[in-house]
């Protein structure tokens, strides 16, 4: 009977140690996937955080245009008025001169 105990007990502790050989296979596994998991993570939030500075940069550099364009616009009106201004005013004085002139 003895030779049989000793039988189980040497299949039992083969049993437990694979059974630990499975359990640390599988905290390897879970510590690999977690790096991996982490890993691309940071690669995600460096990529999105790169695009981010690219549409903020292009939507910079659109108000920017935008507004250089609405200030030429505006200093073309301004001058577009300062020159009306200038012509109705000397309509106005030769006006007045060729009225006080007929008396």
């Amino acid at each position: 009977m003895n030779p049989i105990i000793n039988r189980l007990y040497s299949i039992e502790q083969s049993a437990t140690r694979l059974e630990q050989d499975i359990d640390q296979q599988k905290e390897n596994l879970r510590k690999k996937y977690a790096d991996k998991q982490a890993q691309f993570n940071e690669e995600l939030r460096q990529k999105t955080a790169a695009e981010l500075a690219q549409i903020r940069e292009a939507s910079r550099r659109g108000q920017e245009e935008k507004t250089q364009q609405l200030h030429e616009e505006h200093q073309l009106e301004l001058q577009r008025l300062e020159t009306e201004y200038k012509q109705k005013q000397e309509e106005i004085v030769e006006s007045i001169v060729a009225n006080i002139i007929k008396g």
